[in-house]
């Protein structure tokens, strides 16, 4: 009877732990926000605005401006500390402005340890932003608990195009490593432009751990005050799987810019015709 007892509450006690570490965060930025579940922390120079898109949500205007003391964060708490041995999934959708700095990478998106005071030690999951002359090179970069870095390239992109990042981190029972994969898609097309491949981020001697998911500025010298442009939308992370219900984004395209930019000039043209004539 006691064994029982025994096996019941340990059970119980397993339901609990895994119950307190299971977490889904899936932002879609319908509304604003910052202040509530999400949180703004500007040390240096980076910028993250939101903007209203239309009746039906919104997106982050983002400015980075990497640093190597200064933190510029926008992050929510997952409520619990996590190692290298947690599972995980994360998504967003960007896209890179081509009037961006070009010739480094700038900002990250990714898990951070809360309480790091700059930008390094203290991130598993990033995606680098590199512009070249025709595209930004995004990777997947993980800071250990010592400081020391690992990272795998994933894709070039073109500058703005809508693209959706998917990451998968896991650790594998077998070699006691974490191991990580990084894919790159043109949306709206779902169109794979990249990917990682399996990738060995954290080794079985190696520690790392976090606790807040979201979007930081890049560690490193802060080589120009022009800062890597971005619209961002629809962050995800979970500990229990992959986006089963993914949503298109509210970020306006080029062209969709293009034509709202001539539709006013067309607006105000009439208006200005018609008190013409009424004159």
């Amino acid at each position: 009877m006691n064994r029982r007892i025994y096996l019941v509450l340990l059970c119980v006690i397993v339901m609990f732990v895994a119950e307190i570490k299971a977490k889904t965060v899936f932002e879609t930025f319908n509304t604003d926000p910052t202040g509530s579940t999400w949180t703004r922390r500007i040390d240096g120079n980076s910028t993250y605005t939101y903007t209203y898109s239309d009746s039906t949500g919104g997106y982050l205007n983002v400015g980075f401006i990497r640093d190597l003391t200064k933190v510029d964060r926008y992050t929510t708490a997952l409520g619990a500390t996590y190692d290298r041995t947690q599972e995980y999934w994360w998504e967003v959708d960007i896209q890179m402005d081509s009037t961006s700095y070009f010739g480094t990478k700038m900002g990250s998106t990714g898990v951070f340890k809360s309480d790091a005071n700059n930008a390094k030690s203290n991130m598993v999951g990033e995606y680098g932003y590199k512009t070249g002359v025709y595209s930004h090179r995004i990777d997947w970069l993980v800071y250990l608990d010592s400081g020391a870095a690992r990272y795998a390239v994933a894709s070039d992109s073109p500058n703005d195009v809508i693209l959706r990042l998917k990451t998968h981190y896991y650790w594998s029972v077998e070699d006691s490593n974490g191991y990580v994969k990084m894919d790159v898609y043109d949306i709206p097309t779902d169109t794979l432009l990249g990917t990682t491949g399996r990738f060995c981020a954290v080794k079985a001697t190696e520690s790392v751990s976090y606790d807040t998911f979201g979007l930081a500025n890049k560690y490193g010298t802060p080589y120009s005050a022009i800062p890597l442009r971005a619209k961002i939308d629809d962050l995800y992370f979970s500990t229990e799987g992959p986006n089963a219900n993914p949503v298109i984004p509210f970020i306006p395209e080029p062209a969709t810019m293009c034509l709202l930019a001539l539709g006013g000039i067309h607006i105000c043209t009439r208006r200005t015709q018609r008190r013409t004539k009424k004159e």
